[in-house]
């Protein structure tokens, strides 16, 4: 789980980098819980950073699981839920994000520029599920 409270990031900025990367490093079906301004006023502004992270969410094929507010304390969440397969991907309208190309991507996970394309899944040895953690022995 990641938990970003009043953060500040522009999750959806320079092409959706922020986000991607947050993406990469969360493990399949793992959640990303957002409690931020945008979650829930109505103000022009806020709603289309609300609308932006919509779409990027959408489109790296991350599940809504709940958007609550809190009256007592005056503020809100989102919690998504990130795939837990490739299947979403294969059925997009669009290449956008585009998957990353694992041939020209180094497996080294420092010093890397962010990508603005989506890693895909790891693929389990039964199909599209991915097995985390490993069974044991």
């Amino acid at each position: 789980m990641i938990h970003c409270a009043r953060c500040r990031v522009n999750w959806d900025g320079d092409e959706g980098k922020p986000l991607m990367e947050l993406n990469r490093m969360l493990r399949p079906g793992g959640f990303f819980v957002w409690s931020a301004t945008p979650v829930y006023r109505d103000d022009e502004r806020y709603k289309k950073v609300w609308k932006a992270m919509v779409a990027l969410s959408e489109a790296i094929c991350w599940k809504e699981v709940k958007k609550t507010f809190f009256d007592s304390a005056g503020d809100g969440l989102v919690i998504y839920q990130k795939s837990v397969s490739s299947s979403c991907y294969e059925n997009w309208r669009e290449n956008n994000p585009l998957l990353c190309d694992q041939n020209n991507r180094s497996n080294s996970s420092w010093y890397m520029p962010l990508d603005s394309c989506l890693v895909p899944l790891p693929m389990s040895s039964t199909g599209n599920t991915y097995e985390w953690p490993a069974p044991w022995p």
